[in-house]
């Protein structure tokens, strides 16, 4: 389940009496962090944890990064043979500000109560070592 820093805590709660829920992670593909602007979401997370959507136009979903940021996403899904592909758009100004790339991880929480989500994120343990 997804870690937080206590100081990443401290600052999206800037309260002590809420609680931080870890709910699901997503490792960034090429195409997440490219310049499409969508993040594909695992499907199992997207239909626990965020809204339920049932055209395929989706809604738009606010998540507020750990800076205390409010980002609008559309939260939609794609028919996929009798399934459903969960994506969230317009995700790039969001990824470029964390400057987050292929092989990082985005973390999803839900703040309780009031159920207000929180995108955070963790650099790919090797980051650091590719430049050598």
């Amino acid at each position: 389940s997804p870690k937080y820093t206590d100081k990443e805590v401290q600052q999206i709660s800037g309260n002590l009496n809420l609680n931080i829920v870890p709910l699901f992670e997503k490792t960034l593909s090429a195409s997440d962090a490219g310049r499409i602007g969508r993040l594909v979401l695992p499907k199992a997370c997207a239909e626990a944890y965020f809204p339920p959507i049932s055209q395929s136009e989706g809604i738009p979903l606010k998540i507020q990064d750990v800076r205390g940021r409010e980002w609008t996403f559309q939260f939609r899904y794609w028919p996929n043979n009798n399934s459903r592909m969960y994506v969230l758009e317009g995700v790039t100004p969001c990824i470029q500000s964390m400057m987050l790339q292929a092989g990082d991880t985005v973390t999803f929480s839900r703040v309780d109560p009031g159920g207000k989500l929180i995108m955070g994120s963790r650099k790919a343990a090797n980051a650091g070592d590719m430049q050598g």
